[in-house]
């Protein structure tokens, strides 16, 4: 399960399922075993000026 907030205007969907394929790649190319599920959460949409309420308590993913 993955939670994320997303900034207004993006296209919501599109961007979910985009996080749900790159994991599924990268947990399986780490763990060399199918993902059968990866769940993604939008707990909630900012606008662009919005800032973190707690930045220090997030966490920024990348991928390589």
């Amino acid at each position: 399960e993955v939670r994320v907030i997303l900034r207004f205007g993006a296209e919501l969907a599109k961007v979910a399922l985009n996080i749900q394929q790159n994991i599924r790649e990268q947990v399986s190319k780490m763990t060399l075993k199918p993902v059968s599920r990866v769940d993604v959460i939008i707990d909630g949409v900012k606008m662009a000026d919005q800032k973190s309420e707690d930045h220090d308590s997030h966490f920024h993913a990348h991928t390589d």
